[in-house]
């Protein structure tokens, strides 16, 4: 991908409350809606076993867009891909331990977790467990909700209420909205921002700037089209996209993890998804693929990452 910095005709003013409105109309559009049961006892990759899932196209209706005849306009919509996905997990009933590596949680009825789809999330249910997942584009999130980061990994226990009206009206809406007039669908789309945002960190800097949200979406796009090849550093990504190395690094500060740890978590997740999707594949194969040195240096940071070696999580989850 040869990306360029935005041209001054390309610069807009900070996106206004109608603007946000309809951004947000399209990522919903894009989403998934997962509803899944996990029985007493079963350890699940819980983002990446089977569920029920349904995408959640009809919600593009809300920015009020009509076509020639005056109908509402659905613009075709990909579903999220999981692995480039932010998941939020809602629990509605039932209690389990939760963990992505070293890191295990206990989640309970009510509690809400946001997690990033490319890394694993293993699953045991003490009791059977009712959850409910929305699957939004990662991009998307990056750049309507730069410091998502804040909220990634840390269960939340307080917002039950606002989390299970907020599936409601997903839900609803998912039905409703296409019968619906176009001031309605507009009011519909406010009310989903309004609780969405009550879910967001205050800090929200690069919203401000659109110019650097259009810059760090193309970084990270570079940055997943290239992870396989083991020349992809700092450097050569500042140079890919004509700006300094301390702009590359002052722009990560605000999204979130340093480059380089970026590069190295989303190379690992890849590895992860490999080794479950690829069971007959050796493992130095896999490695090679997303741009580590050896299978040796792959297995180290894989264990100091998941808490165990690439021949145990085949071990765990492949029959």
């Amino acid at each position: 991908m040869n990306a360029r910095s935005p041209g001054r005709s390309e610069q807009t003013e900070p996106a206004g409350p109608t603007q946000r409105i309809d951004r947000w109309a399209s990522v919903l559009a894009i989403s998934t809606l997962i509803d899944r049961t996990d029985s007493a006892g079963t350890v699940t990759d819980f983002l990446g076993a089977p569920a029920r899932a349904r995408n959640l196209e009809a919600l593009s209706l809300m920015d009020g867009r009509v076509d020639t005849l005056g109908r509402p306009s659905s613009r075709s919509a990909v579903p999220v891909d999981q692995a480039n996905s932010i998941a939020m997990i809602f629990i509605r009933s039932g209690r389990g331990v939760a963990g992505g590596g070293p890191r295990r949680f206990e989640l309970l009825a009510g509690d809400t977790l946001f997690w990033d789809g490319g890394d694993p999330l293993t699953f045991e249910a003490a009791a059977e467990v009712q959850s409910r997942i929305l699957l939004f584009p990662r991009a998307s999130v990056i750049q309507l909700c730069p410091e998502h980061d804040a909220l990634l990994g840390k269960p939340i226990r307080h917002k039950t209420d606002l989390v299970g009206t907020l599936f409601g009206v997903v839900d609803l809406f998912r039905v409703r909205l296409p019968a619906l007039g176009p001031s309605i669908r507009h009011s519909a789309a406010d009310l989903l921002l309004q609780l969405l945002n009550e879910l967001s960190p205050a800090t929200d800097r690069l919203d401000q700037d659109p110019q650097q949200r259009r810059l760090i979406s193309q970084i990270l796009e570079y940055i997943e089209d290239n992870l396989g090849d083991p020349a992809l550093t700092p450097p050569g990504i500042a140079a890919a996209h004509a700006i300094s190395l301390r702009t590359l690094y002052s722009l990560f500060r605000h999204y979130g993890p340093p480059v380089g740890t970026h590069i190295r978590d989303r190379r690992l997740s890849r590895g992860y998804q490999d080794l479950l999707q690829n069971a007959g594949e050796p493992v130095a194969r896999i490695a090679r693929r997303w741009g580590f040195a050896s299978a040796a240096h792959f297995s180290r940071l894989f264990r100091e990452r998941h808490g165990m070696p690439p021949s145990h999580l085949r071990n765990t989850f492949v029959s």
